[in-house]
């Protein structure tokens, strides 16, 4: 087949308009269907965002209110207060701290008020004495020793043992308490005197304690010593 040469400019140009429009989006409008779309620059220039998903950060969240409501010993929540420990029953062989005070004494001029004054003056000078098992003095004592020395040393005639010492002399209410009476506390279930002291006055007295406690001043007005006391007597009379 033979072309006119009149035709050959035509069939350029109707080719070229084809490719044209093939270029721009075909003929239709329609988009390109081989287009590959990039994902967006984080803007801190770190890349792509990667999203975490949801369950993960639940799960993390529950975790850390689990960690914040248990305590650190029993897992119990911090807002239940735990009990405390309760105080043994048995009572301890002497409370903390005893008040320092000046002892009470007696006054008058005959034998027996200088007795007691005395007695009292002896037990009070002798604050800080060490405790010896089965000792009397001069220097170290037992309980039921110290109180013995101190009276023993004024001429006063009393039994050893802190028990006898109850069963003996004349017996004081707590309520007429002198100074120089023997007050009688008990550490022993049947209640039977096991620690005595010299009444100063004013609710004190003092006594030897034990190897950790020396000689010192005590407040039987204390609930802890109201609660183990047993009784008085009196000696000088």
């Amino acid at each position: 087949m033979t072309v006119k040469k009149k035709q050959i400019p035509i069939f350029i140009m109707t080719l070229m308009l084809v490719l044209s429009l093939c270029a721009c989006g075909g003929t239709d409008g329609s988009e390109p269907q081989n287009i590959t779309l990039s994902a967006p620059a984080d803007n801190s220039g770190g890349g792509v965002d990667e999203a975490i998903p949801d369950n993960t950060d639940a799960s993390n969240n529950g975790a850390a209110t689990d960690n914040a409501n248990a305590s650190d010993d029993d897992g119990a929540p911090p807002d239940i207060p735990q009990p405390s420990e309760e105080p043994s029953e048995e009572p301890s062989e002497e409370p903390s701290e005893e008040p320092s005070i000046s002892p009470v004494m007696a006054s008058g001029d005959d034998d027996e008020t200088s007795s007691v004054n005395s007695v009292v003056a002896l037990a009070e000078s002798l604050i800080g004495a060490e405790f010896e098992w089965g000792a009397a003095g001069p220097d170290t004592f037992d309980n039921s020793g110290f109180a013995y020395y101190c009276f023993k040393e004024n001429g006063i005639t009393i039994p050893r043992k802190t028990v006898e010492m109850f069963a003996s002399g004349t017996a004081v209410e707590r309520e007429d308490l002198l100074p120089g009476d023997l007050v009688f506390f008990t550490y022993n279930d049947d209640r039977s005197a096991s620690y005595v002291g010299i009444y100063m006055g004013d609710g004190q007295f003092v006594a030897e304690n034990n190897e950790d406690s020396p000689v010192c001043i005590h407040d039987m007005t204390l609930d802890y010593y109201t609660n183990i006391y047993v009784g008085a007597r009196r000696y000088l009379a």
